[in-house]
């Protein structure tokens, strides 16, 4: 047996083994397609073996018609291939393509215008030799879709990543290896009479395609595999349980034959129902270590994720439960988060921390020039490459420096995320504990998770500023608190210590102008002095009193008393002084009712609002004052109206500011110190209580204080 014929042996056997494994294995059309194409090349690599061993011409012509019939399919399944491979729907190119398929394989098996005339060469076999224009068409044919298949190859590995790139860059790899090869069994046809040993090229194919379907998972048949050993090993164990129940059936039946085959059929059945689905979840569990050490749920995982990065509003919170699933699913040593805003750095060791490492401004440029995806380790090499041969400075500096922190910090992963196009921060993962690269399927888990990432990482970001502004501005509001505060302190102070050193002088002043009055007839001036100073007095006293109240130095002897019994106490004197202004004084007062306060403060509150009205009740008309105490819904209502002058809007929006007068009616001009009302609301807020005023101008006005029981 010569070497011609040898080579292709060992190509028809390598092949075939190939695409026995792939049919028995996989259930896809992509599956099927590739059979088929081992299957062709395997037929041509047989064809070489007999025509190898072939002496006589016209046998040999016939074998050269068979090997071609599988030499004719192999482009075209090849390209067919590849569009299924790389999910490119070329339907009616492909059809085309098939269509002229079968017309050079109606040439070749049923004229004799494409297989020409045979040479007997190198002593040894008869080859082709003056080859007819159907063959040259044929030949262009083939490597035209040889060469265009490589091409939409080579384009999809430049722009792929992970496992995909990996199966791609094999795939390329045997490609070229066969093909050379083949190339080789088309010189002597062409008179470069070089003995085509190179054949055997041809079959290291097929090896290169196993080793990329056991490391880098190519077609799935790996999938295939385990099912196909799941089931199998299901099908064992019922067989093996029949053979036992069948066994020990014929041991207790023998004499009855015809009953042990139903019977042993009936409980094996039944046995199976119960038993399979729990069989089958045991062994896909046994297997799964075997050929999926890194399988996770896609669904599930996602969905966890999107939980994290929805309800964390706390970065280094967010960060750590992102870590530790992402570390989970994906099964890594290390992992490591780079948020570029902050120049913040967090890994599953040390938490979060000031960066140490900065992302120089050129790769942050690079890659949001770009909207860069996810970047591999293994692609570092070939991208620099290409970027070095197009002269892209930035990129070569931005690449060097990823393959030196990828060397350093031992990473396998580059992981972009972006918030619109700003590139936000960076996750790092380290290699699979497995060894394994990581899959197409974790490429796509980890883009979908950047593209929430980026969202729910500004999110946090923008929340623990405003936390911290919220921090600083309570700080500076309670300084700002605590100065206005040491303002009206000092004010308060200031006030009290005016009031009591003016008071002396008045009361010394008072006595003395009391003594004159006394010695002199006519003393109108003088009175007419003391009420002044009686007037003046009784300011410096209102001022005092709000001084106390706002700075709460005053104690809270807060007691329960009978505020129905209060205020009856003091109708009574309000009563004299009606009488004496000629004002109907009505009282409607709910007995019992108490009051948990400060019965003199009440009593100084009440006191204000009934001098209130009588101070401002018209000369002539109806002159009537109102005082009404009941309870209701829990709650104290205390109300005093008049029919006095009452007040404009404008009045209303200024009544309790100090020192504040209305502006009545001419002959409606009262005197007074503009204290007494903000005395007694002051006192109604320390009683928790909530005063409203209602006034009509000429109509008179009512004040209404409810308290809480």
């Amino acid at each position: 047996m010569n070497i011609f014929s040898l080579s292709g042996l060992f190509v028809s056997a390598s092949t075939c083994l190939l695409s026995i494994f792939i049919l028995t294995k996989g259930r896809k059309k992509i599956h099927y397609i590739w059979a088929l194409f081992c299957l062709a090349v395997s037929l041509w690599g047989f064809g070489v073996f007999k025509i190898g061993r072939e002496v006589d011409e016209i046998l040999a012509i016939i074998w050269w018609q068979i090997a071609y019939v599988g030499v004719i399919f192999i482009p075209v399944l090849y390209l067919h291939f590849i569009c299924e491979f790389l999910n490119k729907r070329k339907n009616i190119f492909i059809f085309v393509v098939y269509l002229f398929t079968f017309i050079f394989l109606f040439l070749n098996i049923a004229t004799n215008l494409f297989i020409g005339q045979l040479k007997f060469l190198f002593d040894s076999f008869y080859y082709l030799s003056e080859p007819s224009l159907a063959f040259n068409l044929f030949v262009i044919f083939f490597f035209s879709l040889v060469i265009y298949s490589i091409v939409i190859l080579g384009q999809a590995h430049k722009i792929s990543q992970g496992h995909f790139k990996n199966q791609i860059k094999y795939f390329l790899l045997a490609s070229y290896i066969g093909y050379s090869g083949g190339l080789f069994a088309f010189l002597p046809v062409y008179g470069i009479y070089l003995y085509p040993t190179l054949n055997i090229l041809i079959a290291v194919f097929p090896f290169i395609i196993v080793y990329a379907i056991f490391r880098h998972q190519l077609m799935d048949v790996r999938a295939v595999m385990q099912l196909s050993l799941v089931y199998s090993s299901s099908l064992a164990f019922i067989v093996g349980i029949y053979i036992v129940i069948l066994f020990f059936l014929d041991l207790l039946f023998h004499n009855v034959n015809e009953l042990i085959a139903p019977l042993a059929a009936g409980f094996t059945t039944v046995f199976g129902i119960y038993t399979v689905p729990l069989i089958e979840k045991y062994f896909r569990k046994k297997t799964d270590k075997i050929f999926f050490k890194d399988k996770y749920d896609y669904s599930q995982a996602i969905y966890d994720l999107s939980k994290i990065l929805n309800k964390n509003i706390n970065i280094e919170v967010l960060l750590r439960e992102t870590s530790e699933e992402l570390m989970s699913v994906l099964k890594v040593k290390r992992l490591r988060f780079i948020l570029l805003n902050d120049n913040l750095t967090f890994d599953e060791e040390r938490g979060l921390r000031k960066s140490m490492t900065k992302i120089p401004k050129y790769m942050v440029t690079e890659l949001e020039k770009e909207m860069a995806g996810i970047l591999s380790k293994q692609d570092i090499p070939n991208l620099l490459l290409e970027a070095q041969k197009n002269n892209n400075k930035e990129k070569v500096k931005a690449l060097i420096f990823a393959q030196k922190n990828s060397q350093e910090y031992k990473i396998d992963l580059f992981v972009p995320i972006f918030l619109e196009k700003k590139l936000v921060a960076m996750l790092l993962l380290g290699k699979k504990l497995s060894g394994d690269l990581f899959a197409q399927e974790d490429y796509s888990l980890l883009k979908t998770f950047s593209y929430q990432a980026g969202v729910a990482l500004e999110k946090a970001r923008l929340f623990e500023e405003v936390k911290n502004y919220s921090t600083e501005l309570e700080k500076k509001v309670e300084q700002r608190t605590a100065k206005i505060k040491g303002l009206q302190e000092e004010q308060g102070q200031m006030m009290h210590e005016m009031a009591h050193g003016l008071q002396t002088p008045l009361t010394i002043l008072k006595s003395e102008l009391s003594q004159a009055s006394n010695e002199i007839a006519d003393n109108t001036k003088f009175k007419l002095i003391e009420r002044s100073i009686d007037r003046i007095s009784k300011m410096i006293y209102d001022m005092l009193r709000l001084a106390r109240l706002e700075s709460g130095k005053q104690a809270n002897v807060f007691s329960e008393f009978d505020l129905s019994e209060l205020l009856e106490e003091l109708v009574e004197s309000f009563e004299i002084i009606a009488s004496s202004r000629d004002i109907k004084l009505e009282y409607n007062i709910q007995s019992g009712v108490t009051l948990y306060g400060s019965r003199v403060e009440v009593e100084e509150l009440v006191n204000n609002l009934v001098s209130n009205s009588m101070k401002y009740t018209k000369d002539k008309g109806i002159k009537n004052i109102l005082i009404e105490l009941k309870t209701k819904n829990k709650k104290i209502n205390l109300n005093i109206s008049d029919t006095g002058i009452g007040m404009s809007k404008d009045t209303l929006k200024h009544l309790f500011k100090r020192f504040y007068r209305a502006k009545n009616e001419p002959g409606y001009e009262k005197k007074g110190t503009g204290l007494g009302l903000v005395i007694a609301k002051k006192i109604i807020e320390k009683h928790k209580g909530v005063l409203k005023v209602q006034s009509k101008l000429k109509q008179g006005s009512k004040f209404s204080i409810v308290f809480n029981k």
